[in-house]
């Protein structure tokens, strides 16, 4: 794996991993340290992840920890939950150019 390094004034504020795919776009990690949260940098990386998904016309998916208050936010920007297991729910989100198999 990945990861991009997210700085503000040259010091750490988090990490960031998106994978690329034939199909899809993987969010593996979104991490921000708790002294920048709150600052939007999490929102950017989750707006211009959404940007490249609708240019390439790629679903976006990702899993997080069941109780994370982070799949608040991704329900926020349109993620939708697609299976569950007994410590993850994975979530997705289509671009308004493709429909879900299960809609077509």
């Amino acid at each position: 794996q990945e990861f991009t390094v997210i700085e503000v004034a040259g010091q750490l504020a988090g990490l960031v991993n998106i994978v690329i795919q034939a199909e899809d776009i993987y969010i593996g990690e979104i991490q921000i340290r708790a002294t920048y949260r709150g600052r939007g940098i999490g929102k950017k990386l989750l707006k211009d992840t959404i940007v490249l998904s609708e240019a390439t016309g790629k679903r976006l998916w990702l899993r997080v920890v069941k109780g994370n208050p982070a799949k608040a936010f991704y329900e926020k920007y349109g993620f939708t939950c697609l299976n569950q297991t007994d410590t993850h729910d994975e979530m997705e989100r289509w671009p308004a150019c493709r429909m879900p198999p299960s809609l077509v």
